[in-house]
């Protein structure tokens, strides 16, 4: 946000729990589990991971994603690792969700994780 006042500032000051927002590919693990560390060690609480963009049926396999959510619950103590496939309706300028993703993102208990 600043030089001098980062997100994870930002995340203790307004106090709710931290939902983790990870990419699918190679690396993935590492820097998920750096920013785990990294939040629980300033005392915040993660709620969730959410793995953005993942790749749908009709994608090339690749076994470094297919692994990544099963070894991020695992080594990263998360009991919640969301996936919001990649489709071409999703698109942040537009400010649209595909069907599925919005079906995927509808079935996460957001108020339960924020403990309201």
């Amino acid at each position: 946000i600043s030089d001098d006042f980062w997100v994870i500032h930002f995340a203790r000051l307004i106090g709710l729990p931290l939902v983790v927002v990870a990419r699918p590919g190679l690396g993935t693990i590492n820097h998920t589990l750096l920013t785990l560390h990294a939040a629980r060690s300033a005392g915040l609480h993660v709620a969730a991971v959410v793995i953005n963009r993942y790749p749908g049926d009709a994608a090339p396999f690749d076994p470094s994603v297919a692994a990544n959510p099963a070894q991020i619950g695992l080594r990263g103590k998360v009991d919640r690792v969301v996936l919001v496939t990649d489709e071409p309706d999703n698109d942040v300028e537009e400010a649209t969700l595909a069907p599925a993703a919005e079906t995927i993102i509808a079935q996460v208990p957001w108020a339960q994780i924020a403990g309201l």
